[in-house]
């Protein structure tokens, strides 16, 4: 990429002037648009840290100014920009843009945990930033990563996820509520965990992990499955043969429950996906989904 020599003469101004003759922060903003003109991601992200420092150091919180850098750091996908610029006011520290910027730094530190699941992650959130169900149940999941990934598709307080975070792992438990509460204090979506029983008379989607749970799996579903409304979707996530075993036990729930369901759809993403629905929205979805992408 070219580094222009408009570039290289305002950053020989910003670093010779002083804020008495100069306007640094627009002079910072000015370098940051050009940066981004010739593709130079890392200067833009330099510069962004040195319009927050001229922020900061001007002890004036102008909103247009926090507005700009949290804009900036979605341009450039920068989660932790994202962090710096939304630590500003009480108002951004509780922001969707902070919410989702921990939740991807988040999930990414859980990938030495488990992340066999993170291959099914866009297929999942993408079909629930479609439906928006109020109330979904996640059964079986080890760590969290499903049902915070689950969340990050919302953007209605409405919704609620019943996680069944099942791990006596107490770092484990303990991350995922730190998230929990984070995004609990958001107005996206809320998350209830630690459900053994259903925790409401209707579901609108359950997703099921069937990783290593041959003997409860089956008796755990179908107490969850006589709470699945009548437009309900059954997500069942390792219905691919198993390298170790014949099957996963998703595999007998599928035979168990297909004729509830006027749709089945099998997904060959990660480990293999099953979608057993009700729901036309969730039928349309997946179909364009699959001639979009041959899966």
């Amino acid at each position: 990429m070219s580094y222009t020599e408009k570039l290289r003469a305002l950053e020989t101004k910003y670093r010779m002037s002083t804020p008495t003759d100069t306007d640094k922060l627009q002079l910072s903003k000015e370098i940051i648009e050009e940066a981004f003109s010739e593709k130079l991601g890392l200067k833009v992200y330099e510069y962004a840290i040195a319009f927050h420092y001229e922020m900061m150091s001007s002890n004036v919180k102008d909103p247009d100014h926090i507005q700009y850098l949290i804009e900036v750091a979605s341009r450039l996908q920068n989660p932790n920009l994202m962090m710096i610029a939304t630590a500003a006011t009480q108002d951004t520290l509780n922001s969707v843009e902070r919410c989702r910027a921990i939740d991807y730094l988040y999930l990414n530190n859980l990938i030495e945990l488990l992340c066999d699941w993170s291959p099914a992650q866009f297929f999942i959130q993408s079909l629930f930033a479609y439906i928006q169900p109020e109330s979904t149940a996640d059964l079986f999941t080890e760590t969290g990563y499903s049902t915070l990934s689950i969340a990050n598709a919302f953007d209605t307080p409405k919704s609620k996820i019943y996680a069944h975070l099942d791990t006596n792992d107490q770092l484990v438990i303990e991350k995922f509520t730190r998230r929990r509460d984070a995004i609990n204090q958001t107005e996206r979506v809320k998350i209830e965990n630690g459900i053994l029983i259903p925790r409401v008379t209707s579901y609108d989607v359950i997703h099921a992990d069937c990783k290593n749970y041959e003997d409860d799996f089956d008796p755990t579903l179908s107490v969850f499955m006589s709470a699945l409304s009548k437009e309900g979707t059954l997500i069942l996530y390792r219905t691919n043969e198993s390298r170790f075993r014949t099957v996963y036990p998703c595999n007998d729930a599928v035979v168990k429950y297909v004729d509830s369901f006027k749709h089945t759809f099998d997904i060959n993403i990660g480990e293999g996906l099953t979608v057993l629905t009700n729901h036309e929205k969730v039928k349309y979805f997946i179909q364009d989904y699959k001639n979009k992408r041959n899966v």
